[in-house]
């Protein structure tokens, strides 16, 4: 059987504390991947989302991301007639999702297989905090090479549109929802807003469009839908990117036995991927 899979691209930023890690003339990244390697069950188990998570090392810079969960187990029912059973698990035991990735230490990036059971990119952030017991680390996801150039000719934003899926308090504060208007919501809403820009004045766009990126990867749970329209002179015709579409991705075909991905199908894709697009993504880092 043959089931196709989506591989995107995340950069990578994180900052040790000089004064705790001798990195011992490694880059902050390339002493995190050296420690990741050695990772150990149960030490570094972490609990995540609700969720037991834990970082395997297979080969090289390729890890499978864990996601163990103990609640909402499936049952198992037959097609001859109606009777079910549940699946009994021992008090150690629990049911595993897998998600695979390659790091990329010389460039700064990672290549995640996207996968709707396990866990999305950014949970890593949470990961890797725990464990260096960090605060400074960034994943941001990123775009095809198309929109960057389209973005680095706006000189002036005009306009955002977002839809955001079952929003918190949290998620609507820092898309600037005031307090009042925040109390206005339900969880179980789905919110469209529409942003028309007043300001006839340029912005920084790198710092906002960083800020964009970062609260996208944070949220992409509930963010169904982000475009940012501009010009690039304040009078001249409008230019739209979708910042969740026009992303860098690749989709492949990824042999399945038993419902379990082939290891080394995926890991044979990821490295090819990051082969690929190496050069590609240095760039655009550089010109982010």
């Amino acid at each position: 059987m043959i089931k196709k899979f989506k591989f995107h691209f995340y950069a990578l930023d994180i900052e040790l504390p000089k004064n705790i890690f001798n990195t011992e003339d490694l880059s902050d990244l390339e002493y995190m991947l050296k420690e990741l390697k050695g990772a150990t069950k149960p030490k570094n188990v972490y609990r995540l989302n609700g969720y037991y998570s834990f970082c395997r090392h297979i080969k090289d810079n390729v890890f499978c991301f864990e996601k163990h969960r103990q609640t909402d187990i499936p049952t198992i029912g037959k097609i001859t007639d109606n009777s079910e059973r549940e699946i009994s698990l021992r008090k150690d035991e629990t049911i595993i999702e897998k998600n695979y990735f390659l790091i990329n230490p010389e460039v700064g990036y990672i290549v995640y297989q996207e996968k709707n059971e396990g866990f999305r990119a950014q949970t890593l952030i949470g990961y890797f905090k725990q464990f260096m017991n960090i605060t400074k680390v960034n994943i941001t996801q990123i775009l095809q090479k198309s929109a960057y150039e389209k973005l680095l000719k706006l000189g002036y934003i005009k306009g955002i549109e977002y839809n955001i899926a079952t929003p918190n308090d949290k998620i609507l504060k820092e898309f600037g929802v005031s307090i009042e208007e925040r109390a206005l919501y339900n969880t179980k809403f789905n919110i469209s807003v529409k942003i028309g820009l007043e300001d006839k004045e340029p912005i920084g766009l790198f710092n906002f469009l960083s800020d964009i990126q970062k609260k996208i990867t944070r949220n992409s749970n509930n963010i169904k839908k982000l475009t940012i329209k501009g010009s690039e002179k304040e009078d001249s015709n409008l230019t739209e990117v979708n910042m969740l579409k026009d992303i860098l991705e690749v989709i492949s075909p990824i042999r399945v036995l038993d419902k379990n991905e082939m290891e080394d199908d995926i890991i044979s894709e990821l490295k090819k991927c990051n082969t690929i697009y190496k050069e590609e993504i240095k760039g655009l880092i550089k010109n982010e």
